[in-house]
């Protein structure tokens, strides 16, 4: 399973449900939205993506800073330089948490046992 393949997936999904199903994220972050164009090449199930959600949303409750830069890459495609400034975190912290939080995340979803296929 590629977890940025995946996440990306997700992340197109997700963005039309900010604000709606997930919980606020750090100020500032709508604001450096990138466009969606960059993000449009494959589709997971809607299924598979309300599973993913799910898992993302119990990262949140074990680590905050994780979550919240999952949801700022992935769900608001902003750029990493944006969401270091944003977030106030070095590159090296930013790139070192995105690496967990997606170790996390690839692991919650073999541990579900989510099916992932693209559409």
């Amino acid at each position: 399973m590629n977890i940025d393949r995946v996440l990306i997936a997700w992340g197109r999904f997700a963005n039309s449900r900010i604000g709606t199903e997930y919980p606020c994220i750090a100020a500032g972050m709508k604001l450096a939205v990138m466009p969606l164009s960059r993000y449009s090449m494959f589709n997971l199930t809607d299924e598979a993506c309300f599973l993913i959600g799910e898992q993302i949303l119990k990262l949140k409750e074990k680590q905050d800073l994780r979550y919240e830069i999952l949801m700022a890459r992935y769900a608001l495609r902003i750029e990493d330089v944006d969401i270091c400034k944003i977030l106030n975190i070095s590159r090296a912290t930013y790139f070192n948490e995105l690496a967990k939080a997606k170790s996390y995340i690839e692991g919650a979803i073999d541990s579900a046992k989510i099916d992932i296929h693209f559409l």
